[in-house]
């Protein structure tokens, strides 16, 4: 069995359909935008658009 990450289960989500996009930037793929998928204190998790990678991650504020 894996261990969960504590962080997630202080995860912050938006609604459905109400995932707002940021403006990311990358030293290795430029400036994008991406969907926020929820966010704790310091993190924000984004969903990389399909174009670019397919696998969600985590960045800096």
């Amino acid at each position: 069995m894996t261990e969960r990450d504590p962080r997630f289960e202080h995860m912050r989500h938006y609604e459905t359909r109400r995932q707002p996009y940021v403006q990311v930037t990358d030293y290795e793929r430029g400036r994008y935008h991406a969907r926020v998928i929820g966010w704790i204190p310091g993190q924000v998790f984004i969903e990389y658009p399909k174009l670019i990678v397919d696998c969600v991650t985590t960045g800096q504020l």
